[in-house]
């Protein structure tokens, strides 16, 4: 196979995700050196799932070979609008509070203020609930809790795979934390 490209691609079924056979190569000036082999992933609708390693160890770059349509790069958010403006036109407000809320914050008087605002937990949550409404089949998140204390990162995990496995999604949490759900 050429190097940079997987072997296998990731394929989303009605049941999830399957992945058969993958095999990734990079190449490092006239090296090539092998990152997978040989790897299968399968995982069902409404599954939180994690990428997981060291920092370095290439799983950003895995993640964004895989899963390019479902890779969240982040979302530009206007400085001059509250959060709920900042999500999509056609979604109910009820929708955005539910969303909001079901990824663990709650604080009405703070969504209406500008997403710079907020702080790194509520900017986390925000992102997350926003990403989960414009990837409802498969979100994959790098760097999955890396600007949250260990405690809200463990809360906001929590929340969050209960909010994908009420939705049936699939989620794919990029991450060097090992308390990660």
């Amino acid at each position: 196979s050429e190097p940079g490209m997987p072997t296998e691609a990731a394929a989303t079924t009605a049941s999830g995700l399957c992945l058969t056979g993958l095999r990734k190569e990079f190449q490092i000036g006239s090296r090539s050196v092998v990152a997978l082999d040989g790897v299968d992933l399968e995982s069902r609708e409404g599954q939180f799932l994690s990428l997981l390693g060291p920092s370095g160890c290439g799983k950003s770059s895995i993640a964004r070979e895989l899963f390019p349509d479902a890779y969240v790069k982040g979302f530009d958010w206007d400085p001059g609008r509250s959060v709920l403006d900042g999500f999509p036109a056609g979604m109910s407000m009820k929708d955005i509070t539910l969303l909001l809320s079901s990824v663990g914050f709650s604080s009405p008087p703070s969504w209406i203020r500008p997403y710079q605002v907020l702080s790194n937990g509520e900017q986390f949550r925000t992102m997350i609930a926003r990403a989960l409404c414009e990837y409802p089949d498969l979100c994959v998140i790098d760097e999955f809790t890396s600007v949250v204390d260990r405690q809200v990162a463990e809360i906001g995990s929590s929340a969050i795979a209960k909010t994908v496995r009420r939705r049936g999604g699939k989620f794919i949490a990029v991450t060097c934390h090992y308390d990660v759900e």
